[in-house]
């Protein structure tokens, strides 16, 4: 059940990958002002949202390969 999430934490950030998923992110949650706070509800959102945008097949097909 967390076979993508824990294969998405042991891999190095992506710097191009991440900015893709902000970009993704961005089209459908706007940003319409500065965060408020570090607890920004507006920003949370859009953090959260990089897993429905992330591409999970990769992850999956990975984890199935190093767990048999």
């Amino acid at each position: 059940m967390n076979a993508v999430a824990e294969m998405v934490h042991l891999d190095p950030p992506n710097r191009a990958e991440t900015e893709s998923l902000m970009l993704k992110v961005v089209e459908y949650l706007p940003v319409i002002r500065p965060p408020r706070s570090e607890y920004d509800q507006a920003a949370i959102q859009r953090v959260a949202a990089h897993d429905l945008f992330r591409d999970n097949d990769k992850y999956f097909d990975r984890s199935v390969s190093e767990f048999p």
